[in-house]
């Protein structure tokens, strides 16, 4: 067989299948095309109409992580970390709980670093102050470590306008926690109410007449109080104060009971608001009616209290049983702090059970407040023309205050020491000895002439009979050298006796530091722990040096700051024999590294949303602090934008290569320089 033979049937079949094989190729091609085609239209479609929202990301004083861009129903990058010196890791919070990575993120959120302590690191408390505001919660901050902006309060009829420390606004990038620090919100009103001339002068002519303080008809601790104050924002508001009376409880009086709040109102509603008390004048009175009752005020503070004709009033003092020399109820008090507190009495017996009525026991039945009655009710204690009677189901006994006249007043008062030497940080014990031991009231009170060289407490519950009187001790700890005097006195009769205490002075043997030496890098701080020998030295005042201060400086705490690369010493004296110790500090510097986030994003620009590239720069290390940022878009190779901050935005809808050159220098003139590219498709 040749070849022309094997050729020609192949030919016969070419030209019998020629046209359905090309038709067949040809159906082949356009579905191949039409499946392209569709898939880029659902591509661009998806990603036109896709949605994305935002996480930031709240350290609690860890590195700083710049917020994430993630497309609405896709999950997170579960590699995003966070690092604190001291501290381990443990993951995201969200409300409360560890975020899980693996769910879709739906919302625009915060998540919070959460912490596990590893090791003694030096961490400071950041606090902030909301004025009212809703409560932004305390964090620990590393030192020499920034943190996260929080998220800003919300305070109704106010527009927040930043957080700051003192009078500057506080940079959360760039400034380097050191010490404990309180942020404070700065606020304003975001509208305002309108008042005419003649509201505000009926307001300023009425505040004028109410002005001062006014007490309830001969009670000299019920009262209320008309004042002029600053509200913290720069305005001044008419306030209104009352003690033991509610206003806004029907005018309910806590003659009994403890009592306090405050009114606040803008000037131009002073008359308005203050026409809902049901206040009328009348001459030099000031009458309020209100729940069917009608008080009267005045100007002069009167005699009774809140303890006038109560129980408590006539209970105080030792109650003797009918007939029995041996037998008595003391009832005792405790002074209040102040007008808005309340005394508090404490009953106990001495050879009777007021349960039982028994004799031969001696009982502490509690302490109460003034007002509260219950102590007296569950005893069954009744007070009747200086006559105690208590009638139980064990029978009635009576009781007359202080019945037996030689059982009376306080003789005098002495010391078992009258002299003591006591070294610095050690304690004595020192006893008080009250005669006679059948005084009505025998209780003392201590006190020190200079709580800053020997303070004394009373050991209340210490507290022993003898034959010579009622003894009571107290604890005297030494502070610093020099000399105090403790004076023990009585309450009945302000008999006293005194003892001398003599604290020497102890020198300073030696002194040292906790590291001989340290390494730190520029713009971070290291606090070095001085340590004094011995501990309760007398003078334990230090003075630190830096021996090149253009390396590290040192504050009076020990505190060290890196300045610039290099090595120095660190020197601290004792005042009190010039002792010293050092320690060599080496600084180095941190390379600056700036990452930078290029994307194709949605923004919103003079109130419209227009798509474009978006470059955003995040700086770290180097001297901590970037004062200068520049960033050049190229389209193309041709430059179509400059920025001199750290984020640059490009509206275009163009597509094709973008590339970003972008420059950061820290405060001490290092420079970065890195590029970004960007393809549009």
């Amino acid at each position: 067989m040749n070849v022309k033979d094997f050729i020609e049937p192949i030919k016969e079949m070419w030209k019998q299948y020629k046209k359905p094989l090309l038709l067949g190729t040809a159906i082949l091609v356009g579905i191949l095309i039409f499946i392209s085609v569709l898939s880029f239209l659902t591509s661009a479609i998806d990603k036109a109409t896709a949605v994305y929202v935002e996480v930031t990301f709240n350290t609690n004083g860890g590195t700083i992580v710049s917020p994430a861009k993630v497309r609405k129903g896709r999950k997170l990058d579960e590699n995003i970390k966070t690092e604190k010196a001291g501290f381990e890791f443990k993951g995201w919070e969200y409300e409360g709980e560890i975020f899980d990575t693996t769910k879709p993120v739906k919302e625009n959120m915060q998540l919070h670093a959460k912490w596990e302590k590893t090791g003694a690191a030096l961490t400071h408390t950041v606090t902030f102050e909301t004025y009212g505001g809703t409560t932004i919660d305390p964090i620990e901050v590393s030192e020499g470590r920034t943190f996260t902006k929080p998220l800003n309060p919300e305070k109704e009829g106010y527009k927040f306008l930043g957080w700051y420390l003192g009078e500057e606004v506080y940079n959360f990038m760039k400034t380097a926690v050191s010490n404990d620090v309180t942020l404070k919100a700065k606020w304003e009103r975001s509208n305002s109410t309108y008042f005419t001339e003649k509201e505000l002068e009926r307001s300023k002519s009425l505040f004028e007449r109410l002005s001062g303080t006014w007490y309830l008809k001969e009670y000299e601790d019920i009262y209320i109080t008309f004042t002029e104050e600053n509200n913290g924002f720069d305005e001044n508001w008419y306030f209104l104060k009352w003690y033991n009376i509610d206003l806004l409880n029907n005018c309910k009086l806590y003659i009994r009971g403890n009592y306090q709040r405050a009114f606040a109102t803008e000037k131009g509603e002073f008359y308005q608001k203050l026409i809902r008390f049901h206040f009328s004048l009348n001459g030099e009175e000031l009458i309020l009616k209100n729940n069917g009752k009608e008080y009267v005020f005045t100007k002069t503070q009167g005699s009774k209290n809140r303890y006038t004709d109560t129980i408590y009033e006539h209970s105080l003092g030792r109650w003797f049983l009918e007939n029995s020399y041996s037998s008595y109820i003391d009832i005792t008090k405790q002074d209040a702090k102040d007008v808005l507190d309340y005394d508090t009495y404490c009953i106990q017996t001495t050879n009777i059970n007021l349960g039982t009525l028994q004799l031969g026991s001696s009982m502490e039945y509690g302490c109460r407040k003034a007002y509260d009655e219950s102590l007296f009710q569950n005893l069954k204690i009744k007070i009747d023309n200086d006559v105690m009677t208590i009638e139980n189901e064990y029978g009635v006994k009576h009781f007359t205050l202080n019945r037996v006249a030689e059982f009376g007043s306080v003789t005098g008062v002495k010391l078992d020491k009258v002299g003591v030497v006591l070294e610095n940080g050690k304690k004595v014990t020192l006893s008080a000895t009250v005669m006679p031991k059948e005084a009505n009231n025998t209780k003392v009170v201590w006190e020190t002439s200079d709580a800053s060289i020997a303070t004394v407490e009373g050991n209340p519950n210490i507290i022993t009979t003898s034959a010579d009187g009622v003894r009571y001790s107290a604890t005297v700890t030494a502070k610093k050298a020099g000399t105090a005097t403790i004076t023990v006195r009585t309450i009945d009769g302000n008999h006293i006796a005194t003892s001398k205490i003599t604290v020497p002075e102890v020198a300073v043997n030696a002194i040292s530091l906790n590291k001989r030496e340290t390494t730190i890098y520029v713009g971070n701080f290291e606090v070095l722990k001085a340590i004094v020998t011995p501990s309760n030295a007398s003078n334990q005042k230090l003075s630190w040096s830096s021996s090149n201060s253009d390396v590290a400086i040192v504050n009076e705490n020990g505190q060290v700051q890196g300045i610039k690369e290099g090595k120095t010493t660190i020197t601290v004296s004792t005042e009190d024999g010039s002792k010293k110790a050092t320690c060599v500090v080496n600084v180095k510097y941190i390379t600056l590294n700036v990452v930078t986030a290029m994307t194709y994003t949605r923004k919103s620009l003079n109130g419209n949303y227009v798509n474009g590239v978006s470059v955003n720069v995040t700086p770290s290390g180097g001297s901590g602090i970037y004062p200068s940022y520049q960033i050049k878009l190229y389209y193309n190779h041709n430059l179509v934008k400059e920025s001199t901050t750290s984020e640059l935005f490009y509206p275009t809808e163009l597509k094709g290569n973008y590339y970003a050159e972008i420059t950061v220098v820290d405060s001490e003139g290092h420079e970065s320089v890195t590029t970004k590219e960007y393809i549009k498709n």
